[in-house]
């Protein structure tokens, strides 16, 4: 008789969170959201979610999207692991500025793909993790949907593309190599 695998389990600390996120601000004042995104089609395809005003909770976001097989918990509330799901910051955007987005890749090939008929399901036990964790009180939290304009869907496509993550990996390595004075390289 063989065992069944044993599923790690790792648990987000909410007090122990260093933000690299940007600085707090005028944003800091806003209701933090979760945006239930969905795609630019007559079904409401679900694409993913975007973590508006999350600067504290940039971690956890992270978390949600580990392809490490571990179970995630939030508060006292556990989430599977979907090697499906990736996440990243987005500076500025058609879709907003300073968000953390996780997208649903339903591409074949994938071990553990998230259900996308939970889609709506997964924004709400999210929430509930935050606030069962005291990250954020009721108050200070919404659970949206926002249909995607085609201008955001392509954008935000673009952006979890390989191709992009590539041309902007290159282009700031290149800046970053950049001749900055003449003079020294000239000694050289």
């Amino acid at each position: 008789m063989t065992k069944a695998p044993v599923e790690k389990k790792r648990k987000v600390n909410p007090i122990n969170i260093k933000s690299e996120s940007p600085q707090q601000n005028e944003d800091w004042k806003k209701r933090s959201k979760i945006i239930i995104l969905v795609g630019q089609d007559d079904q409401n395809t679900p694409w993913g979610y975007a973590f508006d005003n999350f600067y504290n909770a940039r971690n956890i976001i992270k978390a949600l999207s580990n392809k490490a097989g571990e179970t995630t918990a939030i508060g006292n509330v556990e989430f599977k692991p979907f090697d499906n799901l990736t996440t990243k910051w987005i500076k500025s955007s058609e879709l907003g500025k300073n968000l953390w987005v996780i997208r649903i890749d339903n591409s074949d090939g994938c071990e553990k793909k998230f259900p996308i008929e939970a889609h709506g399901a997964f924004a709400n036990k999210i929430a509930r993790g935050l606030i069962n964790g005291a990250v954020y009180k009721a108050s200070q939290l919404d659970v949206v949907t926002k249909k995607l304009s085609i201008e955001e869907q392509n954008e935000m496509d673009e952006r979890f593309s390989s191709s992009y993550e590539d041309y902007t990996n290159e282009v700031i390595f290149h800046e970053s190599i950049a001749v900055t004075d003449e003079a020294l390289e000239d000694l050289i």
